[in-house]
């Protein structure tokens, strides 16, 4: 089931979306361009497998996005491009492995992972060790890591420790223990 792609384009002044529980599969491209109030939206418990690239594109006041329970399992973060307000993506209960590494907005409080078969791998060292990101959920994979919770884990045990990946990266190490820490500029 999709949606028209002019169903909400002269309600410009809207500042939430409630979009969940349609059964959606697909989203037309543009959906939301013209609604520059909105600050949440949700898109939960439908069937989503893909978004379209410009889908949260200019949304200068957007701050809570709903994704829960889709069938993602994967999100291109130029999505938010000129999106500056996101504080809140929910992501629970889709079907992601690793998230793609991406420069988090400083706006960036809280990405919830909850319920995703995401492997706790050096791919995501990224995101596991951002100060200023609260990141909710837990590994499935590797077997010695299922069912930790992302905040319990330290950066030895998904080999995000050392100098050598810390440089190939462009993090630095900053502790005799080889905790990373991205430096800004």
């Amino acid at each position: 089931m999709s949606i028209p792609g002019n169903v909400v384009k002269d309600m410009t002044e809207l500042s939430e979306s409630v979009l969940s529980d349609n059964l959606l599969q697909t989203l037309p491209r543009g959906l939301l361009r013209t609604l520059k109030q909105l600050r949440k939206v949700n898109l939960g418990n439908n069937r989503l497998n893909s978004l379209p690239e410009d889908l949260f594109q200019d949304l200068p006041v957007l701050s809570h996005v709903y994704l829960n329970d889709n069938r993602l399992p994967k999100l291109t973060w130029n999505i938010f491009l000129n999106s500056g307000q996101v504080k809140y993506i929910d992501l629970s209960n889709n079907m992601f492995h690793i998230l793609e590494q991406f420069e988090i907005p400083d706006t960036f409080v809280e990405i919830r992972l909850d319920g995703n078969p995401v492997s706790c791998s050096r791919e995501m060292c990224w995101l596991f060790f951002h100060d200023a990101l609260t990141l909710s959920g837990s590994c499935h994979s590797p077997a010695n890591l299922e069912g930790k919770e992302f905040h319990q884990l330290a950066s030895v045990d998904i080999g995000c420790s050392g100098k050598l990946w810390a440089m190939s990266q462009g993090y630095y190490c900053v502790s005799q223990y080889y905790d990373i820490k991205q430096l800004t500029f």
